[in-house]
């Protein structure tokens, strides 16, 4: 079994959309073993992000991660499928701009 890492984004989490992500990943075949909410502060950024920290963006995307709370998944675990977990929860969700990613999610 895989595991993967997941953050709902704190836009997600503000509009109510934590279940129908969740949705997403099970119906892809992935469960969820764990779920937790979590408010970044300015610490937890800096490290999680820490590559970013001198780019021009990064005061963008820390004021967007510590402004609300995101939920995070460090145990999606793969089921038995022929793709592996990590390769599955990106496609997911679309791609967005790093900052405002996961904020609206694509009509059915």
């Amino acid at each position: 079994m895989e595991m993967t890492f997941a953050m709902i984004k704190p836009n997600a989490v503000k509009s109510g959309l934590v279940g129908r992500i969740i949705d997403r990943y099970i119906s892809a075949g992935l469960s969820v073993c764990a779920v937790k909410m979590h408010q970044m502060t300015s610490a937890d950024a800096r490290g999680f992000y820490a590559e970013h920290v001198e780019k021009p963006f990064f005061p963008e995307l820390e004021a967007y991660m510590t402004k609300g709370p995101s939920v995070i998944s460090p145990s999606v675990a793969k089921m038995p499928l022929p793709r592996s977990a990590p390769s599955t929860v990106p496609p997911i969700l679309p791609r967005r701009n790093p900052v405002r990613s996961a904020t609206i999610l694509p009509r059915p």
